[in-house]
């Protein structure tokens, strides 16, 4: 029921609107395994998983297996497709027009995107998020341990199921009184960065060592004063 009501809370607050479908009583086991459903060839006048635009138009479109097409919003997600501009083929306005719009309207990050440390991501198809950390990735169990994490909702990026399986699964996030390893946090009123290692926290002791993380600064928690940890060695260049 936890999770039921975690994924609920989530459709809604980002504005998705589903239908349910009623079960018997299940057991679920979840591996944090993501799997994309096979897809049957379809008819279309272009070829699919490429990007094109009009001559007369800045607007490219990505074509999406299913042959509708989403517009490209934005560079970062762009190269997260492909290499280099060349990619985006010129076609004709009759063709563009004659492909449906897919009901998505942004095109997700794609297999080429490197998130950095910290990050949050989720697929358009699975509410459920993922924080990023050190080449694996840990589910939130619940909205309540999400905010009370210290988590922001405008944190979450949404990517395909095929960059969400390059990383390991390494079990959910089931309570925010611990932080799990690879997490960096500041205490508040401490300007000291600390890097979470099991059980210690090490000081991370300039931005050069900081840096060599790979983390997001911007996803930098806040911990509480009764979250105490052991010190370990400092964390240096």
């Amino acid at each position: 029921m936890k999770h039921s009501t975690f994924f609920l809370s989530l459709f809604i607050l980002l504005g998705v609107f589903v239908v349910l479908p009623v079960f018997a009583e299940v057991i679920v086991i979840d591996t944090g395994e993501n799997f994309a459903p096979m897809q049957q060839k379809v008819d279309c006048p272009l070829e699919v998983e490429k990007s094109y635009k009009v001559p007369t138009s800045i607007s490219v479109y990505y074509l999406s297996s299913d042959c509708k097409k989403r517009p490209i919003k934005n560079v970062q997600v762009f190269f997260s497709y492909f290499n280099s501009w060349n990619d985006v083929q010129e076609t004709g306005l009759q063709n563009i027009n004659a492909i449906e719009n897919h009901p998505l309207g942004f095109v997700p990050f794609g297999p080429k995107y490197k998130p950095q440390s910290g990050s949050l991501i989720k697929t358009v198809d699975d509410p459920k998020v993922y924080f990023l950390t050190d080449g694996r990735r840990y589910g939130i169990a619940s909205a309540e341990i999400f905010t009370q994490m210290g988590f922001s909702w405008n944190w979450i990026e949404d990517v395909t199921p095929e960059l969400l399986q390059l990383y390991d699964y390494g079990g959910d996030i089931k309570s925010a009184a611990t932080h799990v390893d690879g997490m960096v946090i500041q205490y508040t009123g401490d300007p000291k960065l600390f890097l979470i290692e099991g059980d210690k926290k090490r000081h991370i002791t300039s931005i050069e060592a900081f840096q060599k993380l790979n983390y997001r600064l911007d996803r930098v928690l806040k911990a509480k004063q009764s979250q105490i940890y052991v010190d370990g060695s400092v964390y240096e260049k």
